[in-house]
């Protein structure tokens, strides 16, 4: 849905329908608050199925190999190729792209993702959002373990509050710690995941998307950006209440839009340009083909030339340098960011004895009172998928 919200709304913004600061652009923004809640819930629950107790900084180099790989080839192919193409597409407006020089440093500050600790302009206007993507990476190990120590919610409630005071007094402070803004949004992600470990969903399914709707107008009506945040910690606190959507066609949908999420979301506008500047001279009908194309073919190619065999790499190389002690990483499909899970399927499932639960009675009861849950929520997506554990790993909904 994120996805789709962004995507409509960009399009919209270039042919004038829709303008930024009004309702309806704040509309989108709220659709990227839900992304980086989902984001945070769905590693979270990848954290889990990489840890084999210990330190955190195993972990941490474990986690980070797997989401370097999995999001920097994409992002610096993409980067280079508007670079050096000079294509026009670090910001938009009505029926016009802009360009920017950003120079080398620019250019590398882009590369690695660090545009907002620089102040260097993205060549590419949505890849503000990367940027705060990989500084919160830096944090969610450390807060999975946090989260792990404790079966209370209060914990992580009193950090949330804790984020809030920090992210309104940030601007005082520096724009370079901008990630303050967005920890309040990301933050309820771990709530969820905290609050998953108690009680089975009882709420109506459908019930689900009504509430998502019934948030995104309170969002565009209200005038305060801060009320996201309030509004994506009762996303967190309610999310697990709800009973999974049993339509297959819809999860299907779901499966394959997330399964080529990235590279829809890193190339949509320039299928926008392609087609509306670049083709300019052809009739409309031309021109919306040449746009739905590019729309769906790019991101296809790109995910299997590209960020389907680098996740794959990057996976076999952290279980290499920091092996986990689970089963190996093609025993499983793996989990990140867009995999589209329901709360049901984050539970319903066992996990396999890890290798701490398997060294004796002592370490299972140990692991077990400080809060692990013996249940894997991979095995559904796989069999959602069509896929047999073993077969390899699961291809996004971002296969890590």
């Amino acid at each position: 849905m994120a996805l789709v919200c962004v995507v409509v709304l960009h399009l919209f913004m270039y042919l004038d329908v829709v303008h930024a600061g009004t309702q309806y652009w704040r509309l989108g923004h709220f659709a990227v608050m839900l992304f980086f809640v989902h984001t945070c819930l769905v590693l979270m629950y990848s954290l889990e199925r990489q840890y084999a107790g210990g330190g955190w900084r195993r972990l941490f180099n474990h986690f980070m190999v797997r989401r370097i790989f999995r999001l920097y080839p994409l992002s610096i192919l993409i980067v280079l190729v508007v670079f050096f193409l000079r294509i026009p597409a670090a910001d938009f407006r009505a029926h016009t792209f802009i360009a920017t020089d950003v120079g080398l440093t620019g250019l590398l500050a882009n590369l690695a993702l660090v545009q907002n600790l620089t102040y260097t302009h993205g060549v590419l206007a949505q890849l503000w959002s990367l940027p705060l993507e990989i500084q919160m990476y830096v944090l969610l190990p450390a807060l999975f373990l946090f989260a792990r120590r404790w079966k209370s919610l209060r914990p992580l409630l009193l950090l949330w509050i804790g984020a809030v005071a920090f992210a309104s007094i940030q601007p005082l402070i520096s724009d370079r710690l901008s990630i303050a803004q967005f920890v309040p949004n990301f933050l309820p992600g771990v709530i969820a995941y905290q609050a998953a470990r108690g009680g089975r969903p009882t709420w109506p399914a459908l019930w689900w998307p009504v509430m998502l709707c019934a948030m995104a107008a309170v969002y565009m009506v209200t005038l305060t950006y801060e009320h996201g945040w309030i509004l994506c910690l009762i996303i967190g606190l309610t999310i697990n209440r709800f009973r999974e959507i049993r339509w297959h066609w819809l999860r299907r949908t779901a499966h394959l839009l997330a399964k080529y999420s990235y590279g829809v979301y890193l190339t949509h506008m320039l299928a926008v340009w392609l087609a509306f500047v670049v083709c300019g001279a052809l009739s409309p009908a031309l021109r919306w083909t040449v746009f739905a194309v590019i729309l769906v073919a790019l991101p296809l190619i790109l995910y299997h030339a590209v960020e389907a065999p680098m996740t794959r790499f990057g996976a076999g190389l952290a279980e290499r340098w920091y092996p986990t002690l689970h089963a190996p990483p093609d025993a499983l499909p793996e989990l990140d960011e867009t995999t589209p899970l329901t709360r049901a399927q984050l539970h319903a499932l066992r996990l396999p004895a890890s290798a701490a639960e398997q060294h004796g009675p002592g370490d299972r009861e140990r692991r077990e009172r400080d809060g692990h849950r013996p249940r894997h929520p991979l095995w559904a997506q796989a069999e959602m998928a069509g896929q047999q554990p073993g077969q390899g790993d699961f291809p996004e909904p971002e296969a890590e």
